[in-house]
């Protein structure tokens, strides 16, 4: 087990070393910086998330969400911002795509 430990601090050390991430976290600290726009996207990303993970056809409402909040998506650091998070999730994602596919399980009882 000590040395699945030790891999998975050299792989955190090097996500948080990475490119991707240090914009991420430089953008985010910008952002926080500006109350007024930090809170008005907290405020879009919870709705947009929300609205995204039901099963529902809301197409309707994600637009309308989007043309709620145009301005605040429209300035370019929060552009950034959501840039860098897009870019960081992409990361996230491969690698998580890649342990699971790697690391053998019997999973199939998952439908």
């Amino acid at each position: 087990m000590k040395e699945v430990e030790k891999a998975t601090d050299v792989l955190i050390s090097a996500i948080k070393n990475s490119k991707r991430y240090t914009r991420y976290q430089d953008i985010l600290e910008q952002i926080k910086g500006q109350k007024d726009v930090y809170g008005e996207l907290v405020e879009f990303r919870k709705t947009y998330f929300d609205l995204t993970n039901k099963n529902d056809d809301n197409f309707d409402e994600i637009e309308k969400l989007q043309q709620k909040y145009h301005d605040l998506l429209m300035k370019s650091d929060v552009m950034d911002f959501i840039e860098a998070t897009d870019r960081l999730c992409l990361m996230m994602r491969d690698i998580y795509i890649k342990i699971a596919d790697e690391v053998e399980m019997d999973i199939d009882f998952i439908e």
